[in-house]
């Protein structure tokens, strides 16, 4: 004999109803509303380390080029205009001219830093203190040995608190170290 299913059984399982959906829709929006803005306030701190290790790449892939290619090149930050800030790769001179220096080069496309973080500037060994205005080379050679620097980056997280990395290359090691505040050359070889 075969049985039949009784319809009161299969209509006892039941879905939401669409009111339920709704009402617990609006009270993941209230609690959504609440933690959003304590969210917004490490935007920028995020932000400026991904432009520290894209700069930080950049370092690297310059240096790396002129050890590879046996020819020097660079890297320009922009400092001055925040519309036009970035630091850019500067590739190495062409071959009919290999003598051509470093600011007479068409750099690469720039490494712009995103909304709310800036270069504030660079340093480089020997003193003169920190360089925050106009563009500033700085070379490798294909020894690896030149182009130490320190490039200091910022971000405004509100009103009166700034986050500060400072990414320090030494030449001579080939390492880069990061800060999470301005440093100098003061004990520093390279």
């Amino acid at each position: 004999m075969i049985r039949s299913m009784s319809r009161s059984t299969a209509s006892g399982t039941r879905g939401f109803t669409m009111v339920e959906l709704v009402i617990v829709l609006v009270i993941l929006g209230i609690i959504f509303s609440f933690a959003a803005p304590r969210l917004g306030g490490l935007t920028p701190k995020y932000r400026l380390r991904s432009y520290s290790r894209q700069v930080a790449s950049s370092i690297e892939k310059a240096r790396v080029s002129a050890i590879v290619r046996g020819r020097t090149t660079g890297i320009r930050y922009v400092l001055d205009d925040i519309e036009s800030q970035g630091c850019h790769i500067v590739p190495p001179a062409p071959l009919d001219f290999p003598e051509q220096p470093l600011d007479h080069r068409d750099p690469l496309s720039p490494i712009v830093p995103p909304p709310g973080v800036r270069i504030r500037g660079v340093l480089l060994p020997g003193g003169g203190g920190e360089i925050t205005s106009g563009v500033v080379n700085v070379g490798f050679s294909p020894a690896g040995t030149t182009g130490s620097h320190i490039v200091i980056l910022e971000a405004k997280l509100d009103d009166e608190t700034t986050s500060v990395i400072a990414i320090k290359y030494n030449s001579i090691s080939g390492i880069l170290d990061y800060y999470n505040e301005p440093v100098d050359f003061q004990h520093y070889q390279g």
